[in-house]
């Protein structure tokens, strides 16, 4: 049985949020609804008609004031690909090796706000989501400082991943490679 609108809104929250019950299921809507991250990725060649394509759905984006500010490297080197992956920059295209999770997202409690910013629930909504998004040791982040935690929640980690510099040398980079900053 394919999946209702309301089922993958569900899904997305990762706890029964009772929306999208009168929504019909558009193709694209339910693809939205149901995107997953994915890190690996067999070693079939993507056929290049497909690559053509997906290029064109790329420039197919907004672009500020027609300006079209993009430029896609593709990389086909083997040995520089594994450099670029360990910076963890880029975007893959590929085919994936497993099928991933769909990652529920914070409530639209937390995020839409009609007319003005109200973050008066913001404490305990957090916490709620905290209970459907428990962060698992391999993902947990600045184990060195702070260490494994048995139970982390999504907050934490958040915390954690915030309380440390990170990039410290990105503006250097930038200005070796011919940008000027101010």
């Amino acid at each position: 049985m394919t999946a209702t609108v309301s089922q993958w809104i569900d899904r997305r929250y990762g706890m029964a949020v009772g929306l999208g019950a009168d929504v019909a299921p558009a193709e694209g809507l339910v693809r939205m609804l149901s995107r997953r991250t994915h890190r690996k990725f067999t070693g079939a060649p993507v056929p290049e008609p497909l690559m053509q394509a997906l290029f064109a759905c790329m420039q197919s984006s907004a672009s500020k004031s027609d300006l079209q500010q993009y430029s896609v490297i593709r990389v086909r080197d083997r040995a520089l690909r594994g450099k670029i992956a360990a910076l963890v920059a880029g975007l893959c295209v590929g085919y994936p090796s497993e099928a991933g999770e769909v990652t529920p997202r914070l409530p639209q409690a937390l995020v839409v706000h009609t007319d003005a910013y109200d973050d008066r629930e913001l404490e305990t909504r957090v916490a709620r989501y905290d209970g459907v998004r428990p962060i698992p040791p391999a993902k947990q982040k600045n184990v060195d400082p702070y260490g494994v935690s048995a139970a982390c929640a999504w907050s934490e980690n958040v915390a954690r991943q915030l309380s440390l510099p990170e990039r410290a040398a990105f503006r250097e980079f930038l200005q070796r490679h011919g940008f000027a900053l101010r």
